[in-house]
């Protein structure tokens, strides 16, 4: 059997779709994958999201952008990416094999399904992020969406993401599995050695919270630090570790600024993107991982924290409840007291923290990367013969 894999954006950094992709790929036997993805321009020439000046930042002028800076910076973006979408549109055409699967690992390559035979094809939606949430109407999107419902098979992450995209396609709701995110249980562990805590200028008696993830503004960064700084007056030494790239333009002075104006300028650490082989040891230094995510399709971050032992505090909305289940303490993501409340009894009550750490390993063994690969071979094979 030989599938073809499409893949888009040839990533050189893995989070995200990319690990979903890499960490099924890898487990499934028996078949041949003639891999088609690109090198995207707007990556080479569009601006970084999280790119402060570093004059700026010296003399402590960390101001949201101009809206017209974000404008033309967007614009640059947008403009580069319908440009790589065309031209993965006809590498994708001259690459595929006409008896082969089609198989298409996200949502952002749907407009492709308007251009290749839609016989034998399954795509990856992970979540209708855009279209639902940021409400982006763009003629991209209208297209990435007539092209999902060309699909012979949709593929999500969560029972909450396939009830979206009945809802926003019209699909047939046989026609789409759950097939979930997963842990790599030999990589995230219990056992995996906790960091230095002193090696971010700090001392051993620090206690750290940890969020890992983008700071779009559906991931409520603003109400974590709101809560922060009424936590520090409640728990000495607590401070913040934040994980991952803005992914955002804007996003990551707005939130340098509100650290200013918050005085955490000494309990939060941004980190940037740390790779995958070394996240275990922060999510084991770290007292409780908090994640309060207004919108998400699956959430990889806590079912990794419960995995590795770590207790979990996260918004009560869309798939998390899915995912954690009853294993985490959950709030109300608009509710900074009721984090701040969340967050004292994990940090303060050893008998609960127990109990929520037995909670989420047993909960963490339910997702399993081996099965999630088997899913997805099952139904190739389904496809072949259709």
């Amino acid at each position: 059997m030989e599938v073809d894999y499409i893949c888009g954006e040839r990533v050189r950094r893995l989070y995200g779709v990319a690990r979903y992709e890499q960490e099924i790929n890898k487990r499934i036997t028996g078949v041949q994958f003639n891999r088609i993805d690109y090198q995207p321009l707007w990556r080479k020439f569009a601006p970084e999201p999280d790119r402060v000046s570093a004059r700026d930042k010296k003399e402590g002028r960390v101001q949201p952008p101009h809206p017209l800076t974000l404008k033309m910076a967007g614009l640059v973006r947008s403009t580069l990416q319908e440009l790589d979408g065309y031209r993965y549109q006809h590498r994708v055409q001259g690459n595929i094999k006409k008896d082969n699967i089609k198989h298409l690992t996200s949502q952002e390559l749907g407009y492709l399904l308007h251009h290749i035979p839609p016989e034998k094809t399954i795509i990856n939606c992970h979540d209708l992020i855009p279209w639902v949430y940021d409400q982006d109407r763009s003629q991209r999107w209208k297209s990435n969406l007539m092209g999902m419902k060309r699909a012979g098979k949709i593929i999500t992450v969560s029972q909450f993401s396939k009830e979206e995209i009945t809802s926003h396609l019209d699909y047939p709701e046989e026609d789409i599995q759950v097939i979930p995110d997963a842990v790599d249980h030999a990589h995230f562990h219990p056992q995996v050695k906790p960091l230095n805590r002193t090696r971010w200028g700090g001392v051993e008696s620090d206690r750290y919270l940890l969020y890992v993830g983008s700071e779009t503004p559906r991931m409520n960064l603003e109400v974590l630090l709101e809560a922060l700084a009424k936590l520090k007056n409640l728990i000495p030494g607590i401070k913040l570790l934040k994980i991952g790239e803005a992914q955002s333009y804007g996003a990551r002075e707005i939130l340098l600024k509100k650290v200013k104006d918050l005085k955490l300028e000494k309990d939060v650490i941004f980190l940037g993107y740390v790779a995958e082989e070394d996240l275990p040891g922060f999510y084991r230094t770290a007292e409780v991982l908090v994640y309060p995510c207004l919108y998400a399709g699956f959430g990889l971050p806590p079912l990794e924290a419960m995995a590795s032992g770590t207790p979990v505090v996260t918004s009560n909305t869309t798939s998390l409840p899915e995912v954690v289940g009853d294993a985490g303490l959950m709030f109300n993501p608009q509710g900074v007291d009721e984090l701040v409340t969340k967050l004292y009894e994990v940090l303060t009550y050893q008998d609960l923290r127990d109990k929520i750490v037995k909670r989420g390993l047993e909960r963490a063994r339910i997702f399993s990367w081996e099965e999630s690969a088997e899913k997805t071979l099952k139904l190739y094979k389904l496809l072949e013969q259709s």
